[in-house]
């Protein structure tokens, strides 16, 4: 069986990641939480029983994230403030959005969200949202109305 060469390792909720040899095949699980908290996608060096050296990215991320570029709106629910945003990436649990003139919002505000799939049927979206990162213009947030079984982004998500 050939060895995953994949660059990501996922790490699953208890913090544990599969990692495998590209070199040797060798498949070890190891505990990641010293890193949970760094960032969400964090480079690590790798070396392997073999003495093989690798790198590899750890994602911590609960969802798949599909990089996306949709137009959209919200509207700061405690402000009452609407801006235009351009979504560049989502997920079932939420999605990061650029705002390209200044703007108000702040980790925890919470937000109403507008936007438009570009998949054929060009579904509209409107989601309950709180901001998780605020990094100059580049947002973060995550769905305050999360259904796991939501089907109109899971379905948008495996296309």
């Amino acid at each position: 069986m050939k060895p995953d060469t994949s660059t990501t390792i996922h790490v699953d909720p208890h913090n544990l990641a599969a990692i495998c040899c590209p070199a040797c095949g060798f498949i070890k699980q190891a505990d990641m939480s010293k890193f949970k908290n760094v960032h969400h996608n964090l480079n690590i060096r790798v070396r392997c029983r073999c003495g093989h050296i690798f790198r590899r990215d750890l994602n911590f991320r609960r969802y798949h994230r599909k990089p996306v570029r949709l137009a959209g709106e919200y509207k700061n629910i405690s402000t009452g403030r609407k801006g235009e945003v351009l979504i560049e990436n989502i997920s079932l649990g939420g999605i990061g959005f650029v705002h390209f003139l200044p703007h108000d919002l702040f980790q925890d505000a919470e937000l109403e969200l507008r936007f438009r799939l570009d998949d054929p049927k060009r579904k509209e979206v409107q989601k309950k949202a709180t901001v998780k990162s605020v990094r100059q213009r580049s947002i973060g947030v995550e769905f305050s109305d999360f259904q796991p079984f939501d089907n109109v982004l899971s379905f948008y998500l495996r296309s």
